[in-house]
Order: C-alpha cells, then structure tokens, then sequence
C-alpha cells in the first residue's frame, strides 16, 4: 500500500468530527449493506487479510465498529429538534433513548460491553480504545504486528514474517 495514502487515512478527523453514516441508518435494512465496505477499508488501514475476526479489525485499527458508530450518532440526533413531517412518516426518536454522556464515552462503553458479551481473539492483549497506535514503526513492520497479534498470516516463512527462528520449536 502507498505510504501518501496510508498517512491521508491516519490524517482523517476524529470519530466525533465527522459521521459515516445517517443517524436513521441504524434501523435500516441498508446498513448492513454498507458493513463490508466500512470492513475492506479497516481492513486496508490495518494490514490485516479477509480471514481475520471483524471485532480484531476494529480494534487493531482503534475505530468503533460501525453499528456502535450508528447507534450513538442516532442518540446524538435524538437532541436535535424534530422537523415538521409528514403524519405517515414515523421519526426514529421514539426508538431511541438519549445520550447521557459525550458520544465518544458512549462509543467506548457500548463497544467494551460487545467485547464482553462476544470475546476477541485471546492472542489480542489490546483494550477496546478510540485511538490510533504510534507511528513510530515503518507500514511493513506494523502490518507484520496486526497480523501476529490477529494470529493470520500470509507467509511461508516465519522469517519473512518477523518471528525468530526458536520459535517453530516451541
């Protein structure tokens, strides 16, 4: 991958600047849709290959999975006065409870609790967090870390993939 665009997507604005998706999409049948998309794109920040756990992508990649995104930008919306529609028209804000705290402290909080109910990979040591990792490692190095600590790789080799030689006896 091209190093100008891997800094162009580290450059991007923070989760509480920007919104990917309608808060109303959280109940659409569309969402889903989108979900494999926003997957391919975690999956070009963080090195990682298509047989890698979703939940490991997101957390490599230090972003909210995208339905926690949705739900807490439709709690966001629920602070927002409701425009005059139409009597057929149902507005989403009843389905929803509002939002006590920040949207990232939400975001967080909802997502530590997926990771309780749906645990990630054991091999993964790195808490559910909003923030990208250091840049101090080159994208081939950091590809090579997503990929271990995700535990799929796509070497022959444990030498091209940067795993000392003992460790094929262990």
């Amino acid at each position: 991958m091209d190093p100008q665009k891997i800094k162009a997507v580290l450059d991007w604005p923070q989760p509480e600047n920007r919104q990917d998706t309608p808060p109303v999409w959280e109940r659409s049948t569309h969402a889903k849709k989108l979900d494999p998309a926003l997957n391919e794109s975690c999956r070009c920040i963080t090195g990682c290959l298509k047989p890698t756990n979703t939940n490991n992508l997101y957390i490599l990649a230090g972003i909210a999975p995208p339905d926690i995104r949705r739900a807490v930008a439709n709690r966001t919306e629920r602070r927002v006065p409701a425009p005059s529609r139409l009597k057929s028209r149902k507005s989403f804000l009843t389905s929803t409870a509002p939002l006590e705290t920040t949207p990232s402290e939400a975001r967080l909080a909802m997502w530590k609790e997926k990771l309780n109910n749906h645990p990630h990979s054991p091999t993964m040591h790195i808490p559910a967090a909003e923030s990208l990792p250091p840049g101090d490692n080159n994208w081939a190095k950091w590809k090579c870390l997503n990929r271990l600590r995700s535990g799929v790789g796509r070497s022959g080799s444990p030498k091209q993939m940067g795993v000392p030689e003992w460790s094929n006896n262990v």
